[in-house]
């Protein structure tokens, strides 16, 4: 019913402890591991290559982070599959009853883990397992932006895998910019598409690594948009109406699980967050700002409403912080909803 994926690029000395835990893990559960290794470290092929019926080892030198994630994806045939990190544990609660995931309702696209948010000085610092019980699709975007407080490990969750598999696609052969600033996009986008319920068996725990404190996140922010060659500053200015476009071309897709009004109501709750976000800040910093966006933000607030509309009005504001963004956006969406 499960694979366990783990794109890893760290060589085996860091990334020994992961890749054991989802093992043992999967031997106890019936589970399956797929390791997508680009890190060309023969002593990590070594160790891993035919170690365990239950695990498939690829060999992908040469891979990119955004191609690696999907090879290990793509390799799942089982309903679910899970994202681990290579830096990351996975345990199995003894006391706790595992939640069965054939007998999940029809619209539950993921069970969460208990995740234990970990560093290497102070330990677990706090635990996350909060659920997304709304049944409405925009009621579920709100709930997650509310409960996430930031924090967005629900990525580390078991899957439906069709879906997010399908996701991942999209951003790998349509998206403008193929970032891993895309995360959360990718995740509010899923969430529209169903519940996420939670399995207390399931013990996530997450290195927070450079995620621990202020400094080192607005490092790690600025370099995810560098790295795609976008301008690394204004684009963390820009960094809601970003999301609003991406999340809006995902929901164009017609393979995602969501009846005709639910994903009008996911797109007007996407808009309304991301529109009004933005336009905030625009209004309190005008001077931070191209003319592009100052327009944008003295646009009609309820046209949210006609999504569609709003996404094209963002345009130019996303032509303005890259020339030729705002074109590939349009192409995206065009892409997204064939």
């Amino acid at each position: 019913m499960l694979s366990i994926c783990i794109p890893s690029n760290r060589p085996y000395a860091s990334s020994r402890l992961a890749l054991e835990s989802a093992l043992i893990y999967a031997e106890k559960t019936g589970a399956r591991v797929i390791i997508a290794d680009n890190s060309g470290d023969p002593e990590k092929r070594a160790r891993f290559e035919g170690a365990s019926p239950c695990l498939t080892y690829l060999d992908t030198s040469g891979y990119s982070a955004l191609d690696n994630g999907l090879a290990a994806f793509e390799k799942a045939d089982t309903p679910f599959l899970m994202p681990m990190g290579d830096d990351d544990v996975l345990h199995l609660h003894p006391g706790q009853e595992r939640l069965r995931l054939d007998s999940l309702a029809d619209d539950v696209i993921a069970v969460r883990p208990s995740t234990l948010l970990w560093t290497a000085t102070d330990g677990v610092v706090t635990v996350k397992q909060f659920t997304l019980d709304e049944t409405d699709a925009g009621d579920r975007i709100i709930a997650y932006n509310r409960s996430a407080q930031g924090d967005n490990t629900l990525y580390y969750s078991i899957w439906r895998s069709a879906p997010f598999t399908h996701v991942w696609r999209m951003l790998r052969d349509h998206h403008p910019t193929r970032g891993a600033y895309c995360d959360w996009a990718l995740v509010l986008s899923l969430v529209a598409t169903g519940r996420v319920v939670h399995d207390p068996a399931t013990l996530y725990r997450y290195d927070l690594g450079r995620w621990r404190d202020e400094s080192s996140i607005l490092a790690t922010k600025l370099s995810l948009y560098r790295d795609v060659g976008l301008p690394a500053e204004a684009s963390m200015r820009h960094t809601q109406i970003l999301r609003f476009a991406d999340i809006h071309g995902f929901l164009q897709s017609q393979s995602l699980p969501l009846t005709q009004p639910q994903r009008t109501r996911a797109l007007q709750v996407n808009a309304r967050f991301g529109i009004t976000s933005f336009c905030a800040a625009v209004q309190r910093e005008p001077s931070s700002f191209h003319e592009a966006a100052r327009v944008f933000a003295n646009g009609d607030p309820q046209r949210y409403l006609t999504p569609d509309a709003c996404f094209d009005d963002a345009i130019p504001v996303l032509e303005a912080l890259k020339e030729g963004l705002g074109a590939s956006y349009l192409d995206f969406r065009k892409a997204a909803a064939a």
